[in-house]
């Protein structure tokens, strides 16, 4: 990978050998992660809700589930990964498919963490979270999306960004993620679905898009 980037000896982490599979030490996901815990906010006893299942988000629910919070809740449009979702750790899953935060949970959670990057996932977060409670914006969104800027005054929320730029610490995550990843914290065993030579790339691509078979992170080999 030289003749696309360099990294100083300061910049490179070992991964423990023979720990797992290669294919399963995808790291700087986790890192972003474990970026997203430290800076969510989280007290003890908090009522969390992480809005999308998707690989970030059952990567969230794993680490999450190790922390010091009351109650982990998830919700998603997809029954299969709300299943994995609940095996690996939450609390409770509940199926957004109809389009409408239900109202037993509207307004109830202290921080609401959305993973999936939709327009959809996002006015969920917002109507899961409680006044005063934390909206941690973590996916990465690709379009615009219009706010009602009074009722953030009104309902007094903290709206976090947590992205590699806003922690200049960032890199030292890596190490604490390995360690965590090592130890069975935060694991791919149950994520990893797609596994191929470079050969098979287009497949493996053409699953992640279609999310077929079961897709949920695919791995090319070298």
């Amino acid at each position: 990978m030289a003749r696309h980037a360099l990294r100083t000896e300061r910049h490179v982490w070992a991964i423990p050998e023979g720990a797992m599979p290669a294919e399963l030490w995808i790291v700087e996901p986790a890192v972003c992660v474990v970026n997203g815990i430290v800076h969510a906010g989280i007290q003890p006893g908090d009522r969390v809700a992480v809005v999308g299942t998707v690989y970030m988000g059952l990567l969230f629910v794993q680490g999450l589930r190790r922390s010091l919070l009351g109650n982990l809740t998830a919700f998603d449009v997809d029954a299969r990964r709300l299943a994995l979702a609940s095996e690996l750790g939450a609390d409770a899953v509940v199926d957004l498919q109809s389009g409408e935060v239900p109202r037993t949970f509207a307004r109830s959670f202290d921080v609401a963490i959305e993973t999936a990057a939709t327009s959809r996932s996002l006015d969920s977060a917002f109507a899961l979270a409680k006044p005063g409670g934390i909206i941690e914006n973590f996916a990465w969104h690709h379009h615009e999306h219009a706010f009602d800027l009074e009722d953030w005054h009104v309902q007094g929320w903290r709206i976090v960004n947590s992205q590699p730029e806003m922690n200049p610490h960032f890199g030292d995550l890596y190490p604490r993620t390995i360690a965590l990843m090592a130890n069975g914290t935060i694991s791919n065993r149950k994520l990893v679905t797609h596994v191929g030579s470079l050969d098979r790339a287009a497949e493996i691509y053409a699953a992640a898009a279609d999310r077929t078979g079961g897709y949920v992170k695919g791995v090319i080999t070298f």
